[in-house]
């Protein structure tokens, strides 16, 4: 094979970039690994139902006995017309968060570090918060930290150029957390960054060197490196596409893309092939870092109240048609990507796609690979259809005073008085429509309903005003629009969103996609006095503002 080019430290992808092809003996088609041609013409019709030569694409490689495929679809460079091949090179967004985990386990296994260790003795930067996260609450998602991802896209930093030193700054700045550690599971790419850097710290080596050594290069993958310089150029790159507007009858789709100065890693940001996440399911399945590591990876984490979650350590693991299944997504805006094992059966897939738009289901795929013996999916809850939109509207906590904005869909299948949406199952009691309970991780929580209020007009000049937060560094203004209230990003005008009354002095947020429904309550002194606001997202701590006196502006 033709050696491309190596990227040493910090410039770019860590591992060897060779013209590498997968092995002749896993290519589809080759004899003895065929799948059939039911098979082929069945996949086909998924991938190109909404993928072709106009448009952003997949490659997919599949695993099953006697049977291995890996084929190509769509493009991997609109505007050069280039057609993605099975070497095309992909940002994993958040599948990659398995490598990190791997690589802390490695650290364990080798009595470097404890999974129960305090994670300031590691990064003593870390404020001391009222309840220690240990290593194993960053693999887990159960440190209570918030997400950086989210709250960049708050404050329009999801674009800047940061790196893991700047997430470690982040979340030396949150002085309290979303919930305490080790009692509920709140998926945050924050706490795997601070992983990337406890090991860096623990092994002396840089997180890109520590992770191609130990696996990367044991597995043969050859194509597969973190993006640590986001400008840096990467051989056989496919670009990555966003949706800008869907096709409509002869009309052809239009993409746009959506770049990032982001060099963070650890969460995200590995680079790689098809072919070189098949190798690394490989790997996993036959136990090439030891006796141990595998199994510690598909470990599901246990709550302090005993509840066993769908998470792992970098993965998920559940049920699908009677099977174990480990996996994970990723999707970082533009790139999407699909890894996933099925080890009682020796079936695994690996879909990476540079668009948003395939509609490709990875069950889709991996139903044609399956036994045929296997039980149906079952598609939909039991019980009787009701409409629960009635009961959307803005939510208190009973204990915290924490707000949120619940919607229910207009035709839901209940389970007696009980619906599950995602982590949550509500339950709706008889009699009481103001109240709700919800469920997650098998903690329970009440929830009053607020009752609705529109603001007299004369009283929306008392809202305006600036507010800042010293944990996000960033500020908005609140200003009045004739009778509209709005909220900007000050410094980017561009992210302004408008506020519409759902509760006494509480607003949701809408027009702005990132900050689409989102609760923004004011706070007010014993006098009435505005005194500042809270940024109120479903499922995290509020996140408060103060009000500050806005500078006089500067003529142009």
């Amino acid at each position: 094979m033709e050696l491309l080019a190596m990227f040493k430290n910090g410039a770019g992808l860590t591992a060897l970039m060779l013209t590498a092809v997968w092995p002749a003996s896993v290519v589809a088609g080759q004899p003895g690994n065929q799948a059939s041609s039911e098979t082929i013409s069945a996949l086909e019709a998924i991938m190109r139902k909404d993928i072709s030569d106009t448009t952003p694409g997949c490659v997919v490689g599949i695993h099953a006995p006697r049977t291995d495929v890996l084929r190509a679809y769509g493009q991997a460079d609109l505007e050069r017309h280039v057609a993605n091949t099975v070497d095309s090179v992909f940002n994993l967004a958040s599948a990659s968060k398995q490598f990190t985990a791997a690589a802390t386990l490695l650290l364990a296994n080798e009595g470097k570090l404890s999974l129960d260790d305090d994670i300031r003795k590691f990064l003593p930067e870390l404020p001391k918060w009222d309840h220690p996260i240990t290593v194993d609450n960053l693999l887990n998602h159960t440190s209570g930290l918030r997400d950086f991802r989210f709250t960049d896209w708050l404050t329009g930093r999801d674009t800047l150029a940061q790196g893991n030193p700047d997430i470690l700054a982040y979340a030396a700045r949150q002085k309290s957390l979303n919930h305490v550690p080790g009692q509920s599971h709140s998926y945050t790419n924050t706490g795997y960054v601070l992983l990337a850097i406890i090991i860096e710290r623990v092994s002396g080596q840089s997180f890109a060197d520590f992770t191609r050594d130990r696996l990367f290069v044991p597995a043969g993958m050859t194509r597969t490196g973190w993006e640590v310089d986001s400008q840096q150029l990467v051989d056989q790159r496919a670009m990555g596409y966003a949706l800008a507007e869907p096709a409509q009858g002869e009309r052809p789709a239009k993409f746009i893309q959506m770049p990032t100065a982001r060099n963070t890693v650890g969460h995200g940001n590995l680079l790689s092939t098809a072919s070189d996440m098949q190798r690394w399911n490989a790997a996993l399945s036959r136990n090439a870092f030891g006796p141990k590591l595998t199994t510690q990876l598909e470990e599901p984490a246990r709550l302090a109240n005993g509840f066993v979650i769908g998470y792992a350590r970098g993965e998920f693991v559940g049920k699908y048609r009677g099977l174990r299944e480990i996996q994970h997504g990723g999707y970082n805006g533009i790139y999407t990507a699909w890894i996933g094992r099925f080890p009682e059966v020796d079936v695994s897939m690996s879909l990476l796609c540079n668009g948003d738009a395939d509609n490709v289901s990875p069950h889709d795929l991996i139903d044609l690979f399956l036994p045929e013996t296997l039980p149906e999916l079952e598609t939909s809850q039991s019980g009787d259809s009701k409409d629960l939109s009635v009961y959307s509207g803005v939510y208190r906590h009973i204990d915290s005073d924490q707000v949120s904005l619940l919607a229910f869909p207009s035709q839901a299948k209940l389970d007696g008085t009980r619906f599950v949406m995602g982590p949550y199952t509500y339950e709706f009691p008889v009699g009481h429509p103001e109240r709700i309970t919800r469920h997650t991780y098998g903690n329970s929580m009440e929830w009053a309903r607020v009752p609705e209020w529109t603001p007299a007009a004369s009283t929306l000049n008392t809202f305006q005003g600036r507010f800042t937060s010293d944990e996000l560094l960033a500020s908005y203004d609140i200003s009045l629009d004739g009778q509209q209230l709005k909220l900007s990003l000050v410094g980017l005008s561009a992210l302004t969103a408008s506020l519409q009354p759902r509760a006494k002095d509480i607003f949701e947020t809408q027009g702005l996609p990132q900050m689409q429904g989102i609760l923004v309550r004011f706070k007010r002194d014993e006098t009435g006095r505005i005194l500042g606001l809270s940024v109120a997202p479903d499922g995290l701590h509020e996140l408060p503002f103060r009000k500050v006196e806005a500078p006089d502006p500067v003529p142009y």
